[in-house]
Protein backbone atom coordinates (compact mmCIF):
# COMPACT_ATOMS: atom_id res chain seq x y z
CA UNK A 1 0.00 0.00 0.00
CA UNK A 2 1.21 3.47 -0.88
CA UNK A 3 2.31 5.45 2.19
CA UNK A 4 0.25 8.42 0.99
CA UNK A 5 -2.93 6.48 0.20
CA UNK A 6 -4.84 8.46 2.84
CA UNK A 7 -4.36 11.61 0.72
CA UNK A 8 -5.78 10.14 -2.48
CA UNK A 9 -9.30 11.32 -1.69
CA UNK A 10 -7.94 14.89 -1.95
CA UNK A 11 -6.48 14.36 -5.44
CA UNK A 12 -8.25 16.11 -8.29
CA UNK A 13 -7.74 16.29 -12.03
CA UNK A 14 -7.95 20.08 -11.99
CA UNK A 15 -8.65 23.02 -9.69
CA UNK A 16 -12.26 23.37 -10.85
CA UNK A 17 -13.05 19.80 -9.72
CA UNK A 18 -11.53 20.65 -6.36
CA UNK A 19 -13.54 23.85 -5.99
CA UNK A 20 -16.77 22.02 -6.88
CA UNK A 21 -16.22 19.23 -4.34
CA UNK A 22 -18.40 20.33 -1.42
CA UNK A 23 -17.49 17.16 0.53
CA UNK A 24 -13.88 18.32 0.98
CA UNK A 25 -14.44 20.24 4.20
CA UNK A 26 -10.75 19.97 5.09
CA UNK A 27 -9.71 21.97 2.03
CA UNK A 28 -6.70 19.75 1.35
CA UNK A 29 -6.07 19.32 -2.36
CA UNK A 30 -3.53 17.89 -4.76
CA UNK A 31 -3.28 18.20 -8.54
CA UNK A 32 -1.16 16.10 -10.92
CA UNK A 33 2.11 17.41 -12.28
CA UNK A 34 1.92 18.49 -15.88
CA UNK A 35 4.62 18.32 -18.54
CA UNK A 36 5.81 21.88 -17.81
CA UNK A 37 6.27 21.00 -14.13
CA UNK A 38 8.39 17.97 -15.02
CA UNK A 39 10.51 20.05 -17.41
CA UNK A 40 10.94 22.75 -14.75
CA UNK A 41 12.11 20.19 -12.18
CA UNK A 42 14.75 18.96 -14.64
CA UNK A 43 15.87 22.56 -15.20
CA UNK A 44 16.07 23.14 -11.42
CA UNK A 45 18.20 20.02 -10.95
CA UNK A 46 20.58 21.12 -13.70
CA UNK A 47 20.77 24.82 -12.79
CA UNK A 48 21.30 24.20 -9.07
CA UNK A 49 23.45 21.13 -9.69
CA UNK A 50 21.49 19.12 -7.13
CA UNK A 51 19.90 15.73 -6.91
CA UNK A 52 16.24 16.51 -6.34
CA UNK A 53 15.01 14.56 -3.27
CA UNK A 54 13.62 11.21 -4.37
CA UNK A 55 10.86 11.27 -1.75
CA UNK A 56 9.61 14.59 -3.11
CA UNK A 57 9.65 13.31 -6.71
CA UNK A 58 7.76 10.18 -5.62
CA UNK A 59 5.21 12.28 -3.74
CA UNK A 60 4.64 14.45 -6.81
CA UNK A 61 4.19 11.34 -8.97
CA UNK A 62 1.90 9.52 -6.52
CA UNK A 63 -0.21 12.40 -5.17
CA UNK A 64 0.71 15.62 -6.97
CA UNK A 65 1.29 19.20 -5.88
CA UNK A 66 -1.12 21.03 -3.63
CA UNK A 67 -1.75 21.97 -0.03
CA UNK A 68 -2.51 20.74 3.45
CA UNK A 69 -4.94 22.98 5.29
CA UNK A 70 -5.42 23.22 9.05
CA UNK A 71 -6.90 25.23 11.87
CA UNK A 72 -4.45 26.43 14.46
CA UNK A 73 -4.82 28.33 17.72
CA UNK A 74 -7.91 30.52 18.06
CA UNK A 75 -9.24 29.20 14.74
CA UNK A 76 -6.33 30.76 12.87
CA UNK A 77 -6.29 28.99 9.52
CA UNK A 78 -3.06 27.94 7.97
CA UNK A 79 -2.26 26.22 4.74
CA UNK A 80 0.96 24.55 3.87
CA UNK A 81 1.40 24.70 0.15
CA UNK A 82 3.87 22.68 -1.87
CA UNK A 83 5.81 24.96 -4.19
CA UNK A 84 4.90 24.63 -7.86
CA UNK A 85 7.83 24.05 -10.18
CA UNK A 86 7.56 27.61 -11.52
CA UNK A 87 7.89 28.87 -7.93
CA UNK A 88 11.09 26.84 -7.47
CA UNK A 89 12.43 28.56 -10.57
CA UNK A 90 11.47 31.99 -9.25
CA UNK A 91 12.87 31.24 -5.81
CA UNK A 92 16.23 29.84 -6.85
CA UNK A 93 17.05 30.55 -10.46
CA UNK A 94 15.35 33.42 -12.21
CA UNK A 95 17.04 36.80 -12.21
CA UNK A 96 15.35 39.63 -10.40
CA UNK A 97 15.84 43.34 -10.47
CA UNK A 98 18.05 44.59 -7.62
CA UNK A 99 15.79 47.65 -7.37
CA UNK A 100 12.90 45.41 -6.30
CA UNK A 101 11.91 45.39 -2.67
CA UNK A 102 14.18 43.10 -0.62
CA UNK A 103 12.91 39.55 -0.80
CA UNK A 104 13.93 37.95 2.48
CA UNK A 105 12.26 34.64 1.77
CA UNK A 106 14.27 34.20 -1.41
CA UNK A 107 17.50 35.11 0.35
CA UNK A 108 16.73 32.69 3.21
CA UNK A 109 15.96 29.87 0.78
CA UNK A 110 19.18 30.40 -1.20
CA UNK A 111 21.30 30.65 1.97
CA UNK A 112 19.77 27.50 3.42
CA UNK A 113 20.48 25.59 0.22
CA UNK A 114 24.10 26.80 0.12
CA UNK A 115 24.90 26.60 3.84
CA UNK A 116 22.71 23.72 5.04
CA UNK A 117 22.11 21.73 1.87
CA UNK A 118 18.33 22.00 2.38
CA UNK A 119 15.82 22.75 -0.38
CA UNK A 120 12.73 24.84 0.43
CA UNK A 121 9.78 22.86 -0.89
CA UNK A 122 6.67 23.95 0.98
CA UNK A 123 5.39 27.34 2.05
CA UNK A 124 4.71 27.59 5.79
CA UNK A 125 3.94 31.29 5.82
CA UNK A 126 4.60 34.29 3.63
CA UNK A 127 8.33 34.25 4.41
CA UNK A 128 8.98 30.80 5.88
CA UNK A 129 9.42 27.46 4.18
CA UNK A 130 9.61 23.83 5.15
CA UNK A 131 12.90 22.46 3.88
CA UNK A 132 14.01 18.99 2.86
CA UNK A 133 17.59 17.94 3.44
CA UNK A 134 19.41 16.92 0.26
CA UNK A 135 21.56 14.60 2.38
CA UNK A 136 19.04 12.48 4.29
CA UNK A 137 15.66 13.91 3.16
CA UNK A 138 14.70 14.92 6.70
CA UNK A 139 12.30 17.85 7.08
CA UNK A 140 13.21 21.15 8.73
CA UNK A 141 11.61 24.48 9.67
CA UNK A 142 13.00 27.44 11.61
CA UNK A 143 16.42 25.72 11.61
CA UNK A 144 14.98 22.75 13.50
CA UNK A 145 14.53 19.17 12.32
CA UNK A 146 10.87 18.15 12.70
CA UNK A 147 10.69 14.81 10.86
CA UNK A 148 13.03 12.13 9.62
CA UNK A 149 11.27 11.85 6.25
CA UNK A 150 8.69 13.48 4.04
CA UNK A 151 6.23 10.66 4.74
CA UNK A 152 6.62 11.11 8.51
CA UNK A 153 6.16 14.88 8.20
CA UNK A 154 3.01 14.63 6.09
CA UNK A 155 1.51 11.93 8.31
CA UNK A 156 2.20 13.97 11.47
CA UNK A 157 0.95 17.20 9.92
CA UNK A 158 -2.20 15.48 8.70
CA UNK A 159 -2.92 13.83 12.08
CA UNK A 160 -1.93 16.79 14.27
CA UNK A 161 -2.03 20.00 12.24
CA UNK A 162 0.72 22.45 13.11
CA UNK A 163 2.53 19.90 15.32
CA UNK A 164 5.82 21.56 14.41
CA UNK A 165 4.80 24.62 16.50
CA UNK A 166 4.55 22.61 19.75
CA UNK A 167 7.96 23.72 21.02
CA UNK A 168 7.04 27.36 20.44
CA UNK A 169 3.78 27.36 22.39
CA UNK A 170 3.57 28.77 25.91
Amino acid sequence: MNQYEFLRKYSYNNLLDCENDKSNIHRHFFLPLDVDDKDDIEKIKQELNIIFPNSLIEFYKDIGIGQLYSKFRDNYKSRYRFLWSSEFLALYIEEYDEDEEFDGSRTNAIESLKENNRLSFMEASEHDFFEISLEDESIWIFGRKIANSLAEFIRKEFETPDYHYEDFQD
